[in-house]
């Protein structure tokens, strides 16, 4: 037996390459972890030179893949950038870039709300030739954003051009600017939203991009909108809608139940429930649109109103993400950590994440009703996707552009429906 063991080692040892007299090395300290331990003797022998700070980070990277699928550990510009999506805003100049592949530059396709490009002077088409100096000549989109971002208050000099024109050349000074998470049909200049789709049949329309600290005023503001020019459907559109945070779920949830639990976590540390209030803020029917790509804090929303029979569903099955997140600085300048914590709880009691319990459970996610599975073509995936750019942008666009955006089967489905729908009777789960 030792024999066939020891054999068994020597040529596990040919097979891995090892040297012909292996030197085991010095034990390491008794005080030191099996952890740092490892961290030195890789950073110290491996064939090839690798800083510790690279091989902590891959080793943590590592370490919450294997957790779960929802684990990340970010660096300073990853974190900054998240915590900025979260909040609704982003400091820069306040553009939105396509490329010209004519001039092989950066165009600026549309100016944000209160664009700070635009009130130094740029305009939509314009080329960006160069940044403080820099040519952009062949420069990617994703050299070219972290340029004209910045601390607010700092200033960018832009060399602009025009087909035809001579180039010329603005100073603008970053600021803050809102990355609303809501839309609806149209946006103003101020940045003011229209939500009602068809004035003539009453029907509202509210897409939820991702859910921010804006998310909720903003969703309570549309509905009582909504509410003063007599629309009497909505049309709750959460397709690709891949979450955020997860109170403003809940409270978005609360402005259309008028009791019962809304949903809740189930943590080690704690476990809470949020029961809904008395107030009211949609009362009326509703159809809510739903995708694969409707995930975690929005594919709560969804279960929640599920749950309590509010609303009609259409479109695909939800992603199955039911495990709630949280954020954990790792200093100054260092990152930070996005770590699972707890599992959402629905109102039904349905276990939401599709990795629990394991290997996988076939009742996560949210279901359109029986009858209303609708899926686009690739062709009409692409063209819904085309009119997104538009629809989700932070910038100004008119009922008009929404409309002539491309076709949306769902979006037309789904007002058929409302046309003749009865107001849905909500019921306690």
């Amino acid at each position: 037996m030792r024999r066939t063991l020891a054999r068994n080692i020597f040529f596990l040892a040919i097979l891995l390459g090892l040297a012909a007299n292996p030197g085991f090395g010095d034990d390491p300290a008794p005080e030191e972890n099996r952890f740092d331990a490892a961290i030195a003797r890789i950073h110290q022998s491996y064939w090839q030179e690798i800083s510790r700070e690279e091989l902590e980070e891959r080793a943590l990277r590592a370490l919450l893949k294997e957790l779960d699928p929802y684990g990340q550990l970010l660096d300073a510009t990853q974190w900054g950038e998240f915590r900025g999506n979260l909040s609704g805003t982003i400091a820069g100049v306040g553009v939105i870039l396509d490329s010209d592949a004519t001039g092989g530059l950066q165009r600026i396709q549309r100016l944000l709300v209160a664009s700070a490009a635009g009130a130094a002077g740029a305009r939509p088409g314009d080329r960006i030739e160069a940044i403080d100096g820099r040519s952009l000549q062949g420069v990617s989109l994703d050299d070219v954003f972290p340029l004209l971002r910045g601390a607010p208050g700092t200033s960018v000099r832009l060399r602009l051009s025009q087909p035809g024109a001579s180039p010329h050349e603005i100073d603008v000074v970053r600021k803050i600017h809102n990355l609303p998470s809501v839309h609806g049909v149209g946006r103003d200049a101020d940045g003011v939203g229209d939500y009602l789709l068809d004035a003539a049949k009453g029907i509202g329309y509210l897409r939820i991009d991702h859910l921010s600290e804006d998310s909720f005023e903003a969703v309570r503001g549309a509905l009582e909108d909504l509410t003063s020019r007599q629309a009497s459907g909505l049309v709750l559109d959460l397709r690709g809608s891949s979450g955020g945070l997860m109170m403003a779920g809940v409270r978005i949830a609360d402005l259309f139940l008028g009791e019962g639990l809304v949903g809740g976590a189930e943590g080690r540390e704690e476990s809470t429930r949020q029961l809904a209030t008395a107030s009211v803020s949609w009362a009326g029917p509703m159809v809510v649109l739903i995708d694969g790509d409707t995930a975690s804090s929005s594919e709560f929303l969804a279960a929640s109103l599920r749950d309590h029979g509010r609303a009609r569903f259409l479109g695909e099955r939800t992603f199955g993400k039911g495990r709630i997140q949280q954020m954990y600085s790792l200093g100054e300048g260092r990152g930070g950590l996005i770590l699972t914590t707890a599992l959402q709880v629905r109102p039904s009691g349905i276990a939401t994440d599709k990795h629990d319990p394991p290997p996988a459970n076939e009742s996560a996610g949210v279901f359109p009703d029986p009858g209303l599975e609708m899926h686009l073509t690739d062709e009409e995936l692409a063209s819904w996707r085309k009119g997104l750019e538009i629809r989700a942008s932070p910038s100004p666009f008119t009922p008009a552009e929404f409309a002539a955006a491309g076709p949306d089967p769902i979006l037309d489905r789904a007002v058929a429906l409302l046309t003749d729908l009865e107001p849905a009777t909500p019921r306690r789960p």
